[in-house]
């Protein structure tokens, strides 16, 4: 054994103690590589929640998301999508179902939820509310869901105007 009595690395709970240095400098190593804030929780449940939230998956899984509702904006009504970009031979857009691109826009918004809250866990009410970017996300969430709310209660009866 090569600890000395009495040495405070030595005793009960001093390797997980260890552990949780080790994953906290290892985090912010990559928040600078990352160019990431350090401002977020450092205890041992938010340190794998913040690992797990960097991670490529979960990375990837967020920018699918916004491609997927930025895709939307091409194929909702109205849209001038079509086959050829040749007017004489333009054939009408594809009309999705009724229900088709609610459903995806709403786990889209889902992830996004679930996204801006990891996000205010992790770096805390108090920091939360002194970032203006994620004060925006939040409001462009809530008037994104009203809007989503709103065109599921108009049943795809809504009145584009013309």
């Amino acid at each position: 054994r090569d600890c000395p009595a009495g040495s405070a690395s030595c005793r009960p709970g001093a390797a997980p103690w260890r552990d949780l240095c080790f994953d906290q400098a290892a985090v912010f190593i990559e928040d600078a590589i990352q160019y990431r804030s350090i401002n977020h929780r450092m205890d041992v449940r938010s340190m794998w929640l913040y690992r797990l939230y960097y991670s490529n998956a979960c990375q990837w899984i967020l920018s699918f998301t916004i491609f997927l509702i930025l895709f939307l904006a091409f194929i909702e009504s109205p849209s001038s999508l079509t086959s050829t970009a040749d007017v004489r031979y333009r054939s009408a857009p594809w009309d999705p179902p009724c229900g088709l691109t609610e459903g995806v826009e709403v786990l889209c918004l889902l992830v996004f939820v679930a996204d801006v809250s990891v996000k205010s866990y992790l770096v805390g009410w108090a920091q939360f509310r002194t970032n203006p970017w994620l004060l925006a996300y939040l409001v462009v969430l809530v008037v994104s869901l009203t809007d989503w709310i709103v065109s599921l209660s108009l049943l795809c009866q809504e009145w584009l105007g013309g």
